[in-house]
């Protein structure tokens, strides 16, 4: 009777050059003066925060046995892993002047709101719901840019970002200091 052990060792490193990678994820955030990443690993959370030149800018280390690099190139931020010379994990974000809202980011506050107009279209067709328009809001408050991530038709869609684009909010802050933030609102039609 022939040996299986060959047949069975095949089949094992076949699994194992399929199985699942670590996972891994970063945010960056930028606060004029330096970019702190916050890394989430698969063996924990760790935090790396580095001065915003010379750029580009390469941060090497080592973390139980792999090696990561990150490399800031203007507003991009390229991450990759590796282990044994392989690459495990890779990533590109970019982190730009607006920052997504993370742990320590205290968001926007709306102090002038100015309601959509409702289409007369929309009325008369009996459209109603919501409205969800990522917006970009600078240091000073103001919408900079808006566009719309959840629609329900393009004259409610585009009454939404015209009334959003003329609100003013207190802006969100990082360490008690003014900081640029996309931001979604939710714009609520009803009849």
């Amino acid at each position: 009777m022939k040996s299986l052990a060959p047949f069975v060792c095949v089949i094992a490193l076949a699994v194992s050059a399929f199985a699942e990678q670590p996972s891994y994820d970063f945010t960056a955030r930028y606060n004029g003066l330096e970019i702190t990443l916050s890394v989430l690993a698969p063996d924990g959370a760790f935090t790396v925060t580095t001065a915003t030149t010379p750029d580009p800018q390469t941060i090497t280390g080592v973390r139980n046995g792999r090696t990561y690099t990150i490399v800031i190139r203007g507003n991009d931020v390229e991450f990759d892993v590796k282990e044994k010379d392989v690459s495990i994990a890779h990533a590109v974000k970019s982190f730009g002047q607006y920052q997504r809202l993370t742990t320590g980011i205290q968001p926007p506050v709306v102090i002038e709101r100015v309601n959509p107009h409702y289409p007369q279209s929309a009325l008369d067709a009996g459209t109603s719901g919501i409205v969800i328009v990522e917006t970009k809001i600078s240091e000073k408050g103001n919408v900079d840019e808006a566009r719309v991530v959840r629609g329900l038709s393009p004259e409610l869609d585009e009454a939404a970002m015209e009334a959003v684009k003329q609100w003013k909010f207190k802006p969100a802050t990082l360490d008690g200091k003014p900081v640029a933030v996309v931001f979604n609102l939710t714009i609520n039609f009803r009849l």
